[in-house]
């Protein structure tokens, strides 16, 4: 048996505006068909150890690990957003070393530009902890950038061993 192609049994028309861009490509073709259902998605990681002071924010400068697709890239330590983004998922971790093996709280903190979204706080007395934040669906525009920070309340300070965070398009 034989499968024809719809367009050879159906009219349909030449070429098609795509409503987000001024592209023409025809609908059926593969661009168009993989553009539309590929994943963007970018993994970052702490590019070394960051050393944090008592109740100031760090951030945390990230290099990429993993980038699939075109609309995520690295700017400023953090990752931004590209054209035709609105929504994207995000989690991230934390491990840190404590400097005096004290009590103290850390944070695992994610923003928006600006703005905190993410503020997973952990309290721990060992020499090692992560934190782990769930996945969070944020509203984001072009130019947009996500950073992670960290805090802790430890008088001595601690040290990020590691960190990574993860941001998908999901629109």
């Amino acid at each position: 048996m034989r499968i024809k192609k719809i367009y050879q049994v159906v009219a349909a028309p030449a070429k098609v505006v795509n409503e987000y861009s001024e592209s023409t490509k025809d609908a059926y073709s593969a661009d168009y068909i993989n553009d539309e259902l590929a994943k963007n998605i970018i993994e970052a990681t702490a590019s070394g150890y960051v050393t944090t002071g008592e109740n100031t924010n760090d951030k945390i400068s990230l290099l990429s690990s993993y980038n699939l697709g075109n609309k995520l890239s690295m700017s400023n330590g953090g990752i931004k957003i590209g054209a035709g983004v609105s929504y994207i998922k995000v989690s991230a971790s934390i491990t840190f070393s404590t400097v005096s093996g004290t009590t103290s709280r850390h944070h695992l903190i994610c923003l928006k530009n600006s703005s905190s979204f993410i503020d997973e706080i952990s309290r721990f007395s060992g020499n090692w902890e992560t934190i782990s934040s769930k996945t969070y669906l944020l509203s984001v525009q072009e130019n947009d950038i996500i950073y992670l920070y960290t805090r802790t309340q430890d008088s001595n300070g601690s040290i990020v061993d590691s960190a990574n965070i993860t941001v998908e398009v999901v629109e």
